[in-house]
């Protein structure tokens, strides 16, 4: 298992714990947060709740788009890096 911003030993969706298993996929998860973190510290009230809800609806599309197929991999990465650029763009 690799680093992740989440706990990889807890009851995981099944993309989590894909996630947990692909290096790859595991770094740009960890990036993804810092930038998300580094954003959501430098708003407030509303808008710092409007990210995380964002981020929710986010992480509920990621896994319904990148479904465990032939694929899901390149999928997750693509999901991970148009994020990361939504994010930075912001931050």
């Amino acid at each position: 298992m690799f680093t992740t911003s989440y706990d990889c030993t807890k009851t995981l969706t099944e993309v989590e714990n894909a996630i947990c298993h692909v290096d790859t996929l595991a770094h740009l998860d960890v990036e993804l947060n810092a930038v998300y973190k580094s954003l959501l510290f430098k708003l407030t009230g509303p808008e710092r709740e409007a990210l995380r809800e964002e981020q929710r609806k986010w992480l509920a599309a990621r896994d319904k788009s990148c479904a465990i197929y032939r694929g899901w991999v390149s999928c997750l990465s693509d999901y991970y890096e148009r994020r990361f650029h939504e994010l930075r763009a912001r931050a």
